[in-house]
Formats: C-alpha cells, structure tokens, sequence
C-alpha cells in the first residue's frame, strides 16, 4: 500500500503526477490520499481516474499524522509512506523482500532542535530508554516498512505523539531513525540515495534518483 500525504495547490500538482506515475509501474497497488486541510481539493476530481482511496481528514499532524492513521485504519503488509513531492520513475516490488529502506539518512547528532526532539521522544516512548544522538535520522520521514515493525512502534509507544510544526516533524526524522535501529534495521546498508548533505543535497537537481525521486516544494 501506498501512503502519500497531500497539501495540494494547483499551480504545481505534484500529487497527480505522482500517482500517475505509480499506477504506470504498479497497476493494481492500493494507493491512499491523505489530505491536508487543503484549501483547493479539486484535484479529488483528478484522482478519480487512478482507484485511488482519499482520505478527507484535514491532517495537520504532517506525513506522520497520515501515516499513522492509515496505519491504523488499512492493515497491510508492507507499506511506501512517501511524500507528494516525489516520482515513481520504476517497479518498486522489490522493496517490499525488505524490512525497511529509507531514501536518505543523516547523523542524529546534527539536530538544531534538541530540545524539542527530547520532548517528544520522552513524551512518546514506553521503553523508557534514554534518548541516543549516536546514529542516524530518516530523511523525511520517508520510508518502505514491513507491518511487522509498525505492529512494534505501536507497542513502544510511538503512535502516541505526532507533530504539530514543521520543526517537530523534523525532530520526528531523528526519533524514527533511532527507533529503527534499536529494532536492528540498519540505516545505512538499506539506505536508496545515501547520506542528505554528502550524497543528495550536493547534487544540483533530484533527476538522477531512481526508482523513485524525491524533490523539494519548499513549503512553510
């Protein structure tokens, strides 16, 4: 299943193109719209044509929050939790053989925000293990996971909070990146594009990306 997370506005649809380009490589995937209190949801027209589920909640718990209710709502076995601003340039099934792939990784000790990343960590975890910046961070949030590791997250405690800014969403790339390698996942060997800053941002554009790409809106 598919998750895309969607403030839509019309002078750049990415989200239609998005999900133009999914169901060019996986025809018969299950793909879920989760809106974000968009002021223009016209672009539910323009979905129709692709069997896509939309969800209408007026999410503003940003990607987390749409992940976390589709999570909740459609049990699945594996799921791609992506951002709008992305482009399925290829068959992605292969991923699904793995525990989980993350686009990008980053050290989670590179985090201007500490103090509100240790808030919420503290404010959600239930294994009452201190927080470590001795790792890496998801970039994103954005990653392909098995239900199994959801099924976990749920029991530690980290369906619990969800961000309310952009900063804490931020903080929340650290606090995934740090519950997934207490689960064992490593982060680096099942990372898609590399390091954020090295491998990623460096580069001039996102065309080079395959299977899948990643861009920028530079949203508030």
């Amino acid at each position: 299943m598919f998750i895309i997370p969607c403030k839509f506005d019309r002078s750049n649809p990415t989200i239609i193109n998005l999900v133009k380009s999914i169901r060019e490589f996986h025809p018969n995937d299950e793909i879920v719209v989760v809106d974000s209190s968009s002021n223009d949801k016209s672009y539910f027209n323009d979905l129709s044509t692709y069997d896509v589920i939309i969800e209408d909640i007026d999410n503003l718990e940003f990607p987390i929050g749409a992940y976390w209710y589709v999570f909740k709502k459609y049990k699945r076995d594996f799921y791609f939790c992506l951002h709008d601003s992305m482009l399925v340039k290829g068959n992605l099934d292969s991923f699904k053989e793995k525990d989980i792939t993350v686009l990008g990784n980053f050290e989670r000790v590179l985090d201007p925000y500490m103090d509100t990343t240790l808030r919420l960590y503290n404010s959600m975890s239930l294994n009452n293990k201190p927080y470590s910046t001795d790792g890496l961070g998801v970039w994103g949030p954005i990653f392909f996971i098995k239900c199994k590791y959801v099924d976990l997250m749920v029991e530690l405690g980290y369906d619990i909070v969800k961000p309310k800014t952009k900063v804490e969403n931020c903080c929340f790339e650290r606090i995934y990146g740090l519950f997934f390698e207490e689960m064992g996942l490593n982060l680096k060997e099942n990372c898609l594009f590399g390091h954020v800053l090295v491998d990623i941002d460096s580069k001039n554009n996102s065309n080079w990306q395959h299977p899948i790409e990643k861009f920028y809106l530079h949203r508030k």
